[in-house]
């Protein structure tokens, strides 16, 4: 199996054909299943087009399967882009120690949800215990995020 970077179009691509199927894929936008292989490729160069990633991206959501895999690929890189945003030398040892302490938190909030007993099968969270594990599970990604960027960009 290739390895795909977070950060690329093949990896938002494998994302969706791994929750909707190959085939659904290639039905939603109207192409062969060859070129949605290619398209989670990272080795091939071709892409989904706008009204293509819309597509997929739509039925991702509408099947539950949470945030639009190419939408937010995208507004990462555009803000990165714009902002030039990168985590330098100063910040890894803070940053790591923020994920640390994240995981803490993150730890501490589902130990407290299977005390309260809604994690026990047939009991489900509250929304504002579901709420706050994905808002904590949405910062540890973002600390994460920029962990993996500093090193990608080689400054450690």
């Amino acid at each position: 199996m290739k390895v795909r970077h977070p950060k690329e179009f093949a990896a938002a691509v494998t994302k969706i054909k791994s929750a909707l199927s190959e085939q659904t894929c290639a039905s939603i936008v109207g192409r062969s299943d060859s070129l949605v292989r290619k398209w989670a490729d990272p080795d091939h160069p071709s892409q989904p087009n706008l009204m293509q990633g819309l597509l997929l991206d739509s039925a991702y959501v509408r099947a539950g399967h949470g945030e639009a895999p190419l939408l937010t690929l995208y507004e990462k890189l555009l803000d990165d882009d714009v902002t030039g945003s990168s985590v330098g030398r100063e910040e890894i040892v803070p940053s790591a120690l923020m994920v640390q302490a994240i995981v803490g938190d993150l730890s501490e909030a589902i130990r407290e949800s299977i005390g309260s007993g809604e994690m026990r099968e047939g009991v489900g969270l509250t929304p504002n215990r579901r709420a706050a594990l994905l808002a904590l599970i949405d910062r540890l990604e973002a600390e994460t995020d920029r962990l993996e960027d500093a090193v990608e960009a080689g400054e450690i």
